[in-house]
């Protein structure tokens, strides 16, 4: 039931332009802008401004990048693995 859910998100539908992309990267980097923002103003020494910087800015990467294997189909996965391998 969960497959069939996901199955719905798909970047290559004919509908999902690099304006389209363009415009969800602008709205994540100001929502992050603004969430760091809040962090600088609110947290008192470099520790813990730091520590909350990285969590929202790596936090969601890695999110994508560990979902990355998952939205692949077999072949293209084996292909990606390979690409890495030769580098």
């Amino acid at each position: 039931m969960l497959s069939n859910f996901l199955q719905r998100f798909d970047f290559a539908h004919p509908n999902v332009t690099w304006e389209i992309l363009f415009f969800v990267a602008i709205i994540w980097l100001v929502v992050a802008a603004s969430a760091i923002w809040s962090v600088c103003i609110r947290m008192r020494g470099w520790p813990a401004r730091l520590f909350w910087i990285v969590a929202i800015v790596a936090l969601p990467v890695v999110g994508v990048v560990a979902y990355l294997p998952f939205s692949m189909d077999h072949d293209a996965l084996q292909a990606f693995v390979r690409f890495g391998r030769r580098s």
